[in-house]
């Protein structure tokens, strides 16, 4: 049994190492879902002390053979492949962890978390949200409390000490991206592991339906202290379903808005990118052949305010260019989507035409004069760099 034990973890470690070949993030998504698993064994309180330690120790396992095995498989690809790690978004630097910062870290762990559900740190929710969100965590407390009366773990301190425990690391765990990547920037799609508060609340209704639909059938032998306490777990059951149904509906609604709004950056990127290259194809002495060095910054634009209800994700789509404004995207989104196959400027050429006179007196795009051929290279000036 120990061995089978053994080769399972193996064999779920190598697996791990794989996804976060993937995407690192979904460490912290296994450190999550391991602590909860673990908070629910406790409360159900049918194993012993030194089995629920056990399984602690084989979920350690499983994230640190994980971790392993996703470095090894990385180290073989960058050999094999002859690469270097990126940098992107503190990429080659996960996994460092900064001690001089960490108990600051772990402070900034539990406010993210907290700031997700109340301030809306992430996504901006409405007041009705919010209030949906406060009744998760009330709700979570009422069964974990009757969980504890129940199933008596009270007599037991050890254990008891052991449940606080894991309550107070429960949110470490559930965002530990921070702690695993210090240098990133913290992006929804980084924090998938938020789900888990959901899926906990879930887990503790289940358990406490169980126990509380059995009294109800001897009411009269039960008393009536255990029927209404029941009673009330069963109010807060239908609770959870409720308040479970409004919050799919409301990321229903959220996700619609946020691909709404992306098609709406496409459509608005797709747009410039027309006009930009029809003003190149049109410009004097242009040639198919000759280079185009594109230099300087995509302008910015704003939607209309009748649009900013779809921009639930805050800054992160502010601009409807932003798609073609980062670094070589504005060349890629030409030659993939717009029908056409330029030849773009190597950077030194774009570095020698960015300093010479003629490119200095030519005003920014899309005035009369921005797009100009300087020595054989079609060269257009954007905003200010």
């Amino acid at each position: 049994m120990f061995q089978e034990s053994i080769d399972l973890v193996l064999y779920l470690g190598a697996i791990l190492g794989l996804a976060m070949g993937v995407y690192q993030a979904f460490l912290g998504y296994t450190i999550s879902l391991c602590s909860i698993l673990l908070l629910l064994v406790v409360l159900e309180n049918k194993d012993s002390l030194k089995g629920i330690i056990t399984q602690a120790v084989r979920y350690l396992l499983l994230v640190l053979l994980g971790t392993v095995a996703y470095f090894t498989f990385m180290k073989l690809s960058l050999i094999t492949q002859n690469v270097v790690l990126s940098s992107y978004q503190g990429i080659d630097q996960i996994g460092i962890i900064n001690f001089n910062i960490l108990l600051q870290l772990i402070s900034k762990a539990y406010v993210n978390l907290l700031s997700f559900f109340v301030r809306d740190a992430f996504i901006n929710n409405n007041f009705v949200v919010e209030i949906l969100y406060i009744a998760v965590f009330v709700l979570m407390g009422v069964f974990i409390l009757n969980l504890v009366i129940v199933n008596k773990i009270y007599k037991d301190k050890l254990k008891l000490i052991l449940l606080i425990f894991l309550i107070i690391l429960l949110p470490l765990c559930i965002n530990s991206i921070v702690i695993m990547a210090p240098n990133s920037w913290i992006h929804v799609l980084m924090i998938m592991s938020f789900v888990h508060v959901f899926i906990l609340l879930i887990g503790l209704a289940d358990m406490n339906f169980n126990f509380a639909m059995t009294p109800l059938k001897r009411v009269s032998i039960g008393g009536a202290p255990l029927y209404l306490r029941n009673l009330f777990v069963i109010m807060c059951i239908y609770s959870t379903f409720i308040i479970s149904t409004s919050l799919i509906y409301n990321y229903y609604i959220l996700d619609h808005q946020i691909y709404l709004r992306l098609e709406m950056q496409y459509e608005n990127s797709y747009a410039f990118v027309n006009r930009l290259v029809s003003r190149i194809e049109s410009t004097e002495g242009y040639q198919p052949k000759n280079p185009v060095a594109i230099i300087g910054k995509v302008p910015s634009l704003v939607t209309k305010s009748q649009f900013n209800e779809l921009n639930s994700l805050g800054v992160i789509f502010n601009d409807d260019l932003q798609i073609i404004q980062a670094r070589d995207c504005l060349e890629r989104f030409i030659n993939d989507w717009a029908g056409v196959k330029l030849v773009f400027a190597k950077p030194e050429q774009k570095k020698e035409i960015s300093h010479s006179a003629e490119f200095k007196n030519m005003p920014p795009y899309p005035l009369k004069g921005s797009i100009r051929v300087i020595d054989n290279v079609t060269v257009v000036k954007l905003g200010e760099r």
